[in-house]
C-alpha cells in the first residue's frame, strides 16, 4: 500500500470515527477500486456499511482473500446470525466509483430547484396539514443534500489526490525537466478542488437554512403556543437592545453637543482657526461613534422585520394537528413527490424511495 493510499485509509477511519460514515465509505471504496485484494480495508469498510447484507459482503471479501482471518470469521458469525432473513438486499453493496463534476453540478441544480420551491411555497402555508406536509418535504430534502454533501466531500478528496499525485510526479522529474513541466493538470485539480469547496460551503448554507425553517413551523396548537411564545421573548430582548443603543447614541450627541457649545463664539485669530478645527475634530468623533451603533440598530430593526413576518406566518396555521406524513413516495434523486407509476415532476427521474419519515 502505498503512502498517499494510507492517507486516504487514514482519512476514512478519522470520518468514521466523526460519525461521517457515507463518506468513509466512499474513502474505503476509492481504495478497493485500486487494491480489491486489500483485505484491511474491507474490514474496515464491513465497520461502516449500515446495512447488515452490505457488511456480510465486505466480510466475505476478507475471507476470499484470507480464508484464515479469525476476526472476519467472529465478526461474520456474530452478523448472520441476527440477520433478518426478510430484509432486502441492498442495491449498491460498496460503492466504487466518486462521482463526476458535471454529474455533481447537474445533481447540485435539481436539488437547488426544489429549496427554492419550498422557501417560496413556506410563506404561503396556512394549515397545520400543510405545515406538516411542508416539514416533510424539508426533511426529505435535508437528508438529500447531507448524502450530497457526501459525495462532494468525497470528490474533493479525490480531487486533493489526484493533485498531489501530479504535483510529486512533476516535482521528481530532474531539475530542468521540472522547470518547463507543464502544470495543466495540477492546476485542472486545483480549479477542481476550489469548486468543490464552494459547493460545500454552499449546501452547509442551504442545511442551514432548512433547519432553522423546519424548527420555526408548527404542526399543532400546542407547538404554535410555544413557538410564538418564544418568538415574542426573542421580540422583547430585541426591543430592549435597541432602547439601550438608542440611549447611547442620545448620550453621544448630547455629550458633543455640549462641547461644542464651549467653543461658540471663537471664530477670530488664531483661537478661531483653533476652534474651528475642535469642532470638525468633535463632528468627526461624534460620527465615528455613532456609525457602528447605526448598524447594529439598522440590523436590529431588519431582525424585527423578520420576527413580525414570521409571527404573522405562525399565527395564521390553523385547522386540527397534523402529524408528519410517513410512507411518502419520493424521488431519490432530488426528494420531490411523485405518484405511483408516474416520472418525477421535476427532474423527470423513476428513480423513487419511500420515505418512512
Amino acid at each position: 500500500m502505498s503512502s498517499q493510499t494510507e492517507e486516504l485509509v487514514q482519512k476514512a477511519i478519522s470520518e468514521a470515527k466523526s460519525g461521517n460514515r457515507k463518506l468513509a465509505k466512499d474513502l474505503f471504496a476509492q481504495v478497493i477500486k485500486s487494491e480489491p485484494d486489500n483485505a484491511r480495508v474491507w474490514y474496515l469498510m464491513s465497520q461502516v456499511m449500515e446495512d447488515k447484507r452490505a457488511s456480510i459482503y465486505c466480510l466475505e471479501q476478507v475471507l476470499r482473500i484470507q480464508p484464515d482471518n479469525m476476526q472476519a470469521k467472529e465478526r461474520l458469525q456474530k452478523l448472520s446470525s441476527v440477520l433478518n432473513p426478510n430484509e432486502a438486499t441492498p442495491v449498491v453493496l460498496v460503492k466504487t466509483d466518486v462521482k463526476t463534476l458535471d454529474e455533481l453540478g447537474n445533481h447540485a441544480n435539481e436539488l437547488q430547484s426544489f429549496f427554492d420551491d419550498l422557501v417560496k411555497n413556506y410563506a404561503n402555508l396556512a394549515t397545520f396539514r400543510e405545515a406538516a406536509s411542508w416539514k416533510s418535504d424539508a426533511y426529505a430534502l435535508t437528508h438529500l443534500f447531507e448524502n450530497y454533501l457526501a459525495d462532494l466531500e468525497s470528490y474533493k478528496t479525490s480531487e486533493l489526490h489526484s493533485y498531489n499525485e501530479a504535483k510529486n510526479s512533476r516535482e521528481s522529474l530532474p531539475a530542468l525537466k521540472r522547470l518547463s513541466a507543464s502544470q495543466s493538470i495540477e492546476k485542472k485539480h486545483k480549479s477542481n478542488i476550489d469548486q468543490a469547496t464552494k459547493g460545500i460551503e454552499s449546501v452547509r448554507k442551504a442545511i442551514e437554512i432548512l433547519d432553522e425553517m423546519i424548527v420555526a413551523i408548527p404542526i399543532n396548537k400546542l407547538e404554535q403556543k410555544e413557538i410564538l411564545s418564544d418568538i415574542r421573548l426573542y421580540k422583547k430582548e430585541i426591543a430592549l437592545q435597541k432602547r439601550q443603543i438608542n440611549q447611547s447614541m442620545r448620550q453621544i450627541r448630547t455629550e458633543s453637543r455640549q462641547k461644542m457649545t464651549a467653543l461658540t463664539g471663537v471664530n477670530r485669530g488664531f483661537a478661531g482657526d483653533i476652534a474651528r478645527f475642535q469642532r470638525r475634530s468633535l463632528r468627526l468623533n461624534k460620527e465615528n461613534q455613532l456609525a457602528p451603533l447605526e448598524n447594529v440598530l439598522a440590523a436590529l430593526d431588519k431582525e424585527l422585520i423578520e420576527i413580525e413576518r414570521k409571527i404573522v406566518l405562525i399565527t395564521r396555521l390553523k385547522g386540527d394537528d397534523s402529524p408528519i406524513e410517513t410512507n411518502v413516495l419520493r424521488c431519490a434523486y432530488c426528494g420531490r413527490r411523485i405518484n405511483p407509476g408516474s416520472l418525477c415532476p421535476g427532474c423527470g427521474s423513476d428513480r423513487t424511495i419511500i420515505d418512512s419519515g
